[in-house]
């Protein structure tokens, strides 16, 4: 029986990744199952390769191991998310730190590993989990992620009562596509039947999720990643908006480390030594917030009216301070 190796290549979208992963831990919990890795790409309708990057993720939070007599893989210990007490969202969070430190790289990821194998022999995990729910932001309700990962699976509506940034509650039925987490938060990606339109949901801010029975064909995956093309990390809008910036010498050095901050960015190093990126983007405001972490090394050349709104709202700003 021959363990799997751990060969983890640059990692796809955490939300597709988080619902794939527990499906995969599902499905070689089934008594006799010992699925291949055939099996479990054509489960994910992923290819072989993504396959055997999921295994290598779930490999580092449970071990997994292929039987030869089986021609399958199975892992040590029956029923091992029960043995290890494992929840969704353990298996969530734990899916989303191994993305990011696969970036980061040592020596952070070996000391992710040590802390991993020390959550998994822990009876009492209270302590811990309160450190996930720092990293988490915000607490995740388990109930409705599940209601919600299970609707996606199994390509079914939610009716989901809804309480907006300014407490306004609404009621909508949604044809739910992926989970998504950004900055902490974890974020529902649906088809909205009340907006007819394309629309992500905080899962903090849903007061309640009820399954429906009513089935709908989800969306090709093109479609969605032609959508998420445009966006500057994930909020969309129909318009299109060129942003030119230029970054100062004193930060050059980190803005041309990362070899793209968006997908159309074309990045120019000027003579003195600044940074030119030139872009487009939808959902200006992302770009906004973002540019605002770079102050005061960071020049607006287009569009105006975003130098323009940040410029009058940081005058605000500093007069709210004098």
């Amino acid at each position: 029986m021959k363990k799997v190796k751990t060969n983890l290549n640059k990692p796809t979208g955490i939300s597709e990744k988080v619902i794939n992963i527990i499906a995969i831990i599902n499905k070689i919990e089934q008594e006799g199952a010992y699925p291949s890795i055939q099996t479990l790409a054509n489960l994910c309708e992923v290819s072989v390769r993504t396959a055997y990057r999921y295994l290598n993720i779930i490999n580092k939070i449970i071990p997994v191991f292929f039987d030869k007599n089986k021609n399958g893989y199975r892992f040590e210990l029956k029923s091992s998310r029960k043995f290890y007490g494992l929840s969704n969202s353990d298996i969530a969070f734990f899916t989303v730190m191994s993305d990011i430190l696969e970036q980061v790289g040592e020596p952070l990821k070996t000391e992710f590993q040590l802390a991993l194998k020390r959550f998994i022999t822990l009876e009492d995990r209270s302590n811990v989990m309160k450190i996930s729910n720092v990293a988490l932001a915000v607490d995740l309700d388990e109930i409705k992620f599940k209601n919600l990962f299970t609707a996606i699976s199994n390509k079914k509506k939610v009716l989901i009562k809804y309480k907006s940034a300014n407490d306004m509650q609404t009621e909508r039925t949604v044809n739910p596509i992926m989970l998504f987490f950004h900055d902490g938060i974890w974020f529902l990606y649906g088809y909205c039947n009340y907006r007819e339109d394309f629309r992500w949901f905080a899962l903090d801010r849903m007061i309640s999720v009820e399954p429906l029975n009513e089935g709908f064909v989800p969306p090709e995956k093109k479609f969605i990643d032609d959508r998420f093309k445009k966006s500057f990390k994930f909020w969309q809008s129909d318009s299109e908006v060129l942003v030119r910036v230029v970054f100062s010498e004193k930060i050059a050095s980190i803005i041309r480390r990362k070899k793209k901050w968006h997908n159309s960015e074309v990045k120019k190093v000027l003579n003195d030594g600044s940074v030119e990126l030139t872009m487009r983007v939808s959902h200006i405001e992302e770009v906004k917030w973002w540019l605002y972490s770079w102050i005061p090394h960071v020049r607006i050349l287009e569009p105006e009216s975003l130098r323009d709104t940040m410029i009058n709202e940081m005058k605000q700003t500093l007069d709210s301070w004098k």
